[in-house]
Parts: C-alpha cells; sequence; structure tokens
C-alpha cells in the first residue's frame, strides 16, 4: 500500500483520537478495492472533522500515485529528437488527464459547507 506523507501522519497522530485514526487509515488503506467505510456517532463527535481528514489522506495517496507517474515519465526522457519530445509531451498529457480529483456530494449546501 502507498504510504501517506510524513507529515500528515504526524498532524493526523496530534489532531485525531485512536478511534478516528482506525477510521481514517481503515478507509484510506482500502480505497480503490471495493466496498465502502460507514463513520457514525452522535452529534459533536468529530464525523465531519473526521471525513475531512479522510479526504485529505485519500487525496494525498492518490496524488502521490500520479506523482510518482510524472517522474518515471521525467526520468524516462534520455533523447531530445523530436519523434521523443512529442512521445514525452504526451505522456504528460496522459497523465495531467489522470491528475486526482475528489468530488464529495451532500443532501445540503450547508453540510458540504460543515466538509469544505
Amino acid at each position: 500500500g502507498q504510504s501517506l506523507p510524513i507529515g500528515f501522519r504526524i498532524y493526523i497522530k496530534s489532531r485525531f483520537n485512536p478511534s478516528q485514526i482506525d477510521a481514517i487509515t481503515g478507509a484510506a488503506k482500502k480505497y480503490g478495492f471495493g466496498g465502502f467505510s460507514l463513520v457514525k456517532g452522535p452529534p459533536g463527535t468529530g464525523k465531519t472533522t473526521t471525513l475531512v481528514a479522510l479526504l485529505n489522506s485519500l487525496h494525498l495517496r492518490q496524488y502521490q500515485l500520479y506523482h510518482q507517474e510524472i517522474e518515471k515519465i521525467a526520468k524516462g526522457q534520455t533523447s531530445t529528437t523530436e519523434s521523443s519530445s512529442y512521445g514525452y509531451m504526451t505522456a504528460l498529457n496522459t497523465a495531467a488527464e489522470a491528475k486526482p480529483r475528489v468530488l464529495v456530494c451532500a443532501p445540503s449546501n450547508a453540510a458540504i459547507d460543515n466538509v469544505i
């Protein structure tokens, strides 16, 4: 699995309780393998804050994979001929189309305001 950046891991450990950390890391590790995660609890227990951290962790994880692909493309450029430059730019454009994005949906504008 892809590890999260050390700064983000330190932030999570300093800001969240063990139950919230389990929810964040558990959902992030299983992302992309099917299924879903359910975060539930009484009002005021940090569900929205946990959701924001989870969304950030998913975005960071996917962005790391995207960045690794860009690095591979950049390191693979060994020739400056026109055809290889074209291939290089085509590969970068293809990778840019796969740049990670996060879409968050909620039943109300107020709910979205709480997340963002």
